[in-house]
C-alpha cells in the first residue's frame, strides 16, 4: 500500500528489504507513528518525528516509549515547519 500511495512522489523510496537501522543511520530525521524506530533514531542521533494529529488514543497507550523518545508534531503545519528547518532543529 505505500508503494501504491507514495509513488511518483519526488524524494520519497518505498523499500522493504535490508535493515532500517542503514536508512536511518543515513536520514536527517525520521517521521515514525507509534514505532520502535523512534528509540533507533534516538540511539543514532537522528531527530525521531511523531506527527501525532493522525495518532489514537488507543496506540498512544499501546505503545508509549515511541511518542516518549520523539519530538511530537501538533499539527501537519508544524511537521512540514520542522522538515522544511531541519538544519534548526539539528541545532
Amino acid at each position: 500500500p505505500y508503494e501504491d500511495a507514495l509513488s511518483g512522489t519526488p524524494n520519497v523510496t518505498v523499500d522493504g528489504a535490508g535493515s532500517v537501522l542503514n536508512v536511518i543511520a543515513n536520514a536527517r530525521c525520521v517521521v515514525q507513528l507509534n514505532c520502535s524506530t523512534a528509540v533507533e533514531a534516538v540511539m543514532l542521533d537522528k531527530l525521531p518525528l511523531s506527527p501525532d494529529f493522525i495518532s489514537t488514543p488507543h496506540l498512544r497507550a499501546h505503545s508509549p516509549l515511541p511518542n516518549q523518545a520523539s519530538r511530537q508534531c501538533l499539527s501537519e503545519e508544524e511537521l512540514i515547519a520542522i522538515l522544511a528547518d531541519l538544519e534548526a532543529e539539528e541545532g
